[in-house]
This record gives structure tokens, C-alpha cells and sequence, in this order.
């Protein structure tokens, strides 16, 4: 088995700190150096989004669990899971309108971008799935107890949490 080391040739330093969060599970900033930070604020059930410098902006409240968010520029997209009850992706502008919605999903535990397609982490169904705009599955790719999507195209890579993987899928 292959494993790498991260080697910092300086010390890192802490910057910032975002408190009055309860389990926090996701997190999330468009790389311009400008964006706010939007994160998925579980337990007290909302996306939370702050600026820059991590004051307070907004929040879209009244959602279950949130443990995923990702941001494209116009809708703000988080994962949901309580129990076999409520498994869904939702999206919601800036306003806090949700304007997408993705049901019957099995313990999303991860989302991202790939080109056109929103890809969720399903846990439970051991798959990355892929879903279009309209919220259609177009194509899966198994993957056993996946958590979390990372994208570097044409590679997907997602977390394998029993077996203690990190794993990278080429797609075409």
C-alpha cells in the first residue's frame, strides 16, 4: 500500500476561527480568494455562510442534518440525511429559495462539481452518484461506503471508510 507525507517547508499558521457552530461537517469556499465560506452547520440545522474574514452573512435555516455544501457561484448545494427517512440533495439561491432537489438518495455523505453534474457520495448504496440539473440519475460508479467527493478532472476521488482508502476514478 501506497502512503505519502505532507512535507511544510514552513510553519502553517492559524488564521481563523469561526465559532457558535454546532458539528460542523462541511465547509466550503470558491478558490478567488474573495468568497464567503459557506458551511454545513449539522445540529443546528442550517447552511451558514460568513465572509471572508468570518463574519456572519446569512443562513438558510430549517434543514435536517446538513453534512455536505458545495457552492457553483449561483446555488448553494448541501447533502441531508437523518435516519431512512429524509436522503436528499437540495440547492437553494442566494436567497435562500431552494431551487433543486434530489430524492431517494441513501446517506449522501458528500457532494461536488463534475462539469455538468453534481456528484453525491451515497454511503449506503455504495456508489458515487451522478445527477444532471433536473435532479436525474445518469450514471453511477460503485464504491464501497464512500464519504466525501474530490474533483480534479477527469479524476474523481472519494473516501472508502471501512477499508481506510482514499481512492481516485478516472471518468471519461
Amino acid at each position: 500500500s501506497e502512503f505519502r507525507r505532507i512535507i511544510f517547508r514552513c510553519e502553517p499558521q492559524f488564521d481563523l476561527a469561526i465559532t457558535g457552530l454546532h458539528k460542523p461537517e462541511g465547509v466550503h469556499i470558491l478558490p478567488d480568494g474573495n468568497s464567503w465560506i459557506y458551511v454545513a452547520d449539522r445540529n443546528n440545522k442550517r447552511i451558514a455562510y460568513f465572509d471572508y474574514w468570518g463574519n456572519f452573512v446569512g443562513e438558510i435555516t430549517g434543514l435536517h442534518h446538513p453534512n455536505a455544501v458545495r457552492f457553483n457561484g449561483e446555488i448553494i448545494y448541501t447533502t441531508l440525511w437523518w435516519g431512512h427517512t429524509h436522503l436528499t440533495v437540495l440547492g437553494f439561491d442566494l436567497s435562500g429559495n431552494e431551487v433543486y432537489s434530489a430524492t431517494g438518495l441513501n446517506h449522501p455523505k458528500g457532494i461536488n462539481f463534475y462539469g455538468d453534474y453534481i456528484v453525491v457520495a451515497e454511503r449506503n448504496w455504495d456508489r458515487l452518484t451522478f445527477l444532471d440539473d433536473s435532479a436525474n440519475i445518469v450514471f453511477t460508479i460503485p464504491a464501497h461506503k464512500c464519504e466525501g467527493v474530490g474533483v480534479d478532472s477527469p479524476y474523481i476521488f472519494t473516501c472508502l471508510v471501512c477499508s481506510g482508502k482514499v481512492v481516485k476514478y478516472y471518468v471519461n
